[in-house]
């Protein structure tokens, strides 16, 4: 038996309606989960170290005041327990970083190789004698290739008196991937308890930045 015309029409529209009121609801809920919205990488998010190469200057922060160490995370950023490592110098003495708690140790990356390196390492290492009696050690950890290459640059330009640490070029890029270091040169400044107050270009450390950690 055939249907009314007019039936037919009217069970058409109703399910034209249903079809309508679900994929409303449907997309209310994808809407509403978050199903559209853009894939954001968290900017803390760390990216892959890449090769060293001569850093711009860059203004960073200090801190002024230093959290007990136990009750902050291990790492290179401001606030942050600076972790440890071991070196051999160039005088062949194995150095280690929490040999050094007590004092305020600048850390120095750089190369012989690098061109901003040697235009800011006089000014570095003349703010450090400036304050070492104050309880200050410069740490500088060479990029170089050989061993040779760094010593004889120090030699050249009486820089002798840092501690300088060059066990090998792999030891060297370990330390500097272990502080975040994708250019260089890169000085991270830490307090006697262990904490990091400043990391960034030491073009940007002056001693207005230093004072308030000594």
């Amino acid at each position: 038996m055939a249907h009314h015309p007019t039936r037919v029409r009217r069970w058409i529209l109703w399910c034209l309606l249903c079809l309508f009121a679900v994929a409303a609801a449907g997309l209310t809920y994808a809407v509403a989960s978050g199903w559209f919205a853009n894939d954001v990488r968290p900017a803390d998010e760390p990216e892959p170290v890449q090769a060293l190469a001569p850093a711009a200057p860059v203004v960073e922060q200090t801190t002024t005041a230093s959290p007990p160490p136990a009750l902050v995370a291990t790492g290179s950023r401001i606030g942050e327990r600076a972790p440890d490592f071991s070196l051999r110098s160039l005088g062949g003495e194995v150095f280690s970083l929490a040999q050094f708690r007590g004092r305020v140790v600048i850390l120095d990356f750089w190369a012989s190789w690098c061109g901003p390196c040697r235009a800011t390492m006089p000014t570095l290492h003349a703010l450090w004698q400036d304050v070492a009696s104050r309880g200050v050690v410069l740490v500088g950890i060479s990029l170089d290739r050989s061993e040779s290459a760094a010593a004889t640059y120090l030699a050249a330009n009486n820089y002798e008196d840092m501690v300088a640490l060059w066990e090998s070029l792999a030891a060297a890029q370990s330390v500097a991937s272990l502080y975040g270091v994708r250019a260089i040169p890169r000085t991270v400044v830490i307090d006697r308890n262990g904490v990091v107050r400043f990391n960034g270009h030491p073009a940007t450390l002056g001693r207005a930045a230093l004072e308030p950690i000594l």
